[in-house]
């Protein structure tokens, strides 16, 4: 429910996009018009494989999303090598194959390289995203060593993702109860334009009951806002756009 759409990476202009589609357009026609069996078989695995994601899931882009079609798509490839490489060697004997397979080589080290350095700063996105977690998590728990039961904590503005990596869409409640031991502890998030603005209005400071703490993250830090929550339009809109964690 709260899942936000994931902003999709720009591959280029409109013109570099239309390039695409039009070569990805002709090397699948002439894949299932003239390929062999094998390639034929790869292509219409990775239509099958990939239509799904396409027509049912709502939000996103991710990796998992291509699992299934990448094994098409590695069939394909290995059934075109094969015809290109067998008719290459048909016509200029085994000097023409063993340029092929050495071309081959070198295009796949290169698609290697490529794509190790492509996990690589994904695999960086993760890393740096779950080191800014810790260090908001580390702010609360310098403000908070331990917690009374029954208080409410307000978390406004957490960022979703970092990048392509998920931040804190949701897990903060859980982090904190693991942390303090406090099964009932309740926690709300939230980060409507209107609620942001409503309680940046009031000057930062402590709560007057001790009760409700309200924090707004800003660039990596947690600014205490608790002193809003007497504002009872602050109250009211905490109660409609701050959602239970």
């Amino acid at each position: 429910m709260f899942f936000l759409f994931v902003p999709l990476r720009s591959i280029g202009s409109v013109l570099i996009k239309v390039g695409m589609l039009v070569v990805t357009s002709v090397a699948l026609g002439i894949s299932v018009l003239w390929g062999s069996r094998l390639v034929r078989f790869g292509v219409i695995w990775i239509i099958i494989t990939f239509l799904p994601y396409v027509l049912l899931v709502p939000f996103g882009n991710a990796d998992r999303y291509f699992y299934l079609p990448s094994v098409g798509f590695c069939l394909a490839i290995v059934g075109a090598f094969q015809e290109i490489s067998a008719s290459i060697a048909k016509r200029f004997g085994p000097r023409g194959f063993q340029l092929v397979l050495g071309a081959g080589m070198a295009v796949f080290a290169v698609y290697a390289v490529l794509a190790f350095s492509a996990i690589q700063e994904r695999a960086n996105e993760w890393r740096e995203a779950g080191e800014m977690v810790d260090q908001m998590l580390s702010q609360v728990y310098t403000l908070h060593p331990t917690v009374e039961p029954g208080i409410t904590m307000y978390f406004l503005g957490l960022p979703k993702r970092y990048k392509q990596a998920a931040f804190m869409a949701s897990g903060m409640r859980s982090a904190l109860v693991v942390h303090y031991n406090q099964p009932a502890l309740r926690v709300y998030t939230g980060d409507h334009p209107d609620l942001l603005s409503a309680v940046k209005k009031a000057m930062p400071g402590a709560p007057r009951n001790g009760q409700v703490y309200v924090y707004i993250y800003d660039d990596g830090r947690l600014i205490d806002y608790s002193s809003s929550y007497s504002d009872p339009a602050v109250q009211t809109l905490l109660e409609t756009y701050a959602y239970f964690d």
